[in-house]
């Protein structure tokens, strides 16, 4: 009996639509932003200075998409859709930097 009960509890918890959230989202927020400076501090000493404008502002699109994209993630197709913009911005980036 007590076996029944974990399984129908385990199972109401597994199939849930939530998605699970960082315990502290404020060093999340910190590493993305972080990294979206180091992206754009790196990409600012290559040596042509037209990529430095269009670089600039896929890193400034990459931390405002996270800004006002991330936190309203509530669904799977949510998550895909800001996680599909995410690598569309960088591998633009990365692709302007060749």
């Amino acid at each position: 009996m007590n076996q029944d009960f974990a399984h129908l509890l385990y199972n109401r918890i597994m199939y849930t639509p939530t998605i699970i959230r960082l315990r502290d989202p404020r060093l999340f927020d910190l590493a993305v932003y972080v990294t979206a400076a180091l992206l754009g501090g790196v990409f600012l000493l290559l040596p042509v200075p037209s990529i430095r404008i269009p670089v600039t502002v896929l890193c400034v699109a990459y931390g405002l998409v996270y800004r006002f994209s991330y936190h309203g993630i509530h669904t799977a197709q949510h998550a895909t859709l800001y996680l599909a913009t995410q690598t569309l911005i960088l591998t633009a980036t990365i692709l302007l930097a060749r």
